[in-house]
């Protein structure tokens, strides 16, 4: 090997562990923050709660059992959709480190985009990133290395 395609490796190789490492913080901070919607879920089996155990007089001063139950239904789905997306961004660090599933990390990027202003400055460092020829080839080895 040339000292010019060593270099370009050495570089890639870099790139690619950055890029890792940061989709691992994204995934994990994203994870924690899936957690705050089940505070609505609380609050919600709390007005569900309250409106079944209020006395005949006083019922009509607490809110609607359906309240209770739309804020359980909207915590969890929160919840949920958050959760998933932490799920693919770490899944797409673990993909970036074994150097396989290529495609998968760039639909990857493509979700961190939506993510304002941060996600945005992953996903599209992940796209030229993962756009390199060299990159290409050291993805396409790594799923050589798997299938033998």
């Amino acid at each position: 090997m040339d000292e010019a395609s060593v270099r370009t490796e050495t570089r890639d190789r870099e790139h690619l562990k950055l890029l890792e490492i940061f989709y691992y913080i994204a995934g994990g901070s994203k994870a924690l923050f899936a957690l705050f919607p089940l505070l609505y879920m609380g609050m919600g089996v709390f007005f569900i709660l309250l409106s079944s155990h209020m006395p005949a007089r006083s019922a009509a001063d607490a809110p609607p059992a359906i309240v209770g139950w739309l804020m359980v239904a909207f915590g969890g789905l929160l919840s949920l959709v958050i959760g998933a997306l932490a799920a693919v961004q770490l899944y797409a660090g673990l993909c970036i480190h074994r150097r396989r599933r290529r495609a998968f990390c760039l639909v990857a990027a493509a979700v961190s985009c939506l993510n304002m202003p941060w996600g945005l400055a992953l996903g599209v460092f992940t796209f030229l990133v993962l756009s390199r020829d060299s990159v290409a080839t050291l993805f396409s080895d790594g799923e050589r290395a798997r299938a033998a």
